[in-house]
């Protein structure tokens, strides 16, 4: 019983060893994906060099101010619209109509539409039509006796 427990204890040892070896185990075409020449790796690691770096201020802002670090003498209005937006809309307003404006020529179409109606029916001959008079229940009699 023994033997047997101890030969199973050694088939899994070794079979434990062998899923480690396989794991460790890399492939050729991955160490040489990562190899690097020395002149590259010189490159890598020296110093990087320092360029003159220019930064460039956004059109907007030297139209409106020549100078953005020198300081501005100038006051502003604070009550003043500072957006551009605000007179882009105002343009778009002026090229629509008011709604009330619209609301009043809808309505006076419709008069219009509705008088245009009327003016044929006057025109036509009325017909009389005749009716039918009611007719009135007749109280019956009561006999005496």
């Amino acid at each position: 019983m023994e033997k047997i427990r101890a030969d199973i204890m050694k088939a899994r040892e070794e079979k434990a060893k062998q899923d480690t070896a396989r794991e460790r185990t890399t492939p050729p075409a991955e160490k040489e994906a990562h190899t690097v020449d020395e002149n590259t790796l010189d490159a890598m690691m020296a110093k990087p060099v320092q360029q003159a770096t220019e930064h460039k201020q956004p059109v907007e802002v030297t139209d409106r101010i020549p100078n953005p670090t020198k300081a501005r003498t100038e006051r502003t209005n604070p009550s003043e619209p500072s957006s551009d937006t605000h007179e882009n809309t105002v343009a778009d307003k002026s090229e629509h109509p008011s709604v009330r404006q619209k609301i009043q020529e809808l309505k006076a179409e419709r008069q219009a539409d509705k008088t245009a109606e009327k003016q044929p029916q006057r025109d036509k001959a009325r017909q009389t039509q005749h009716q039918q008079p009611n007719r009135t229940k007749k109280k019956t009699k009561s006999k005496e006796r």
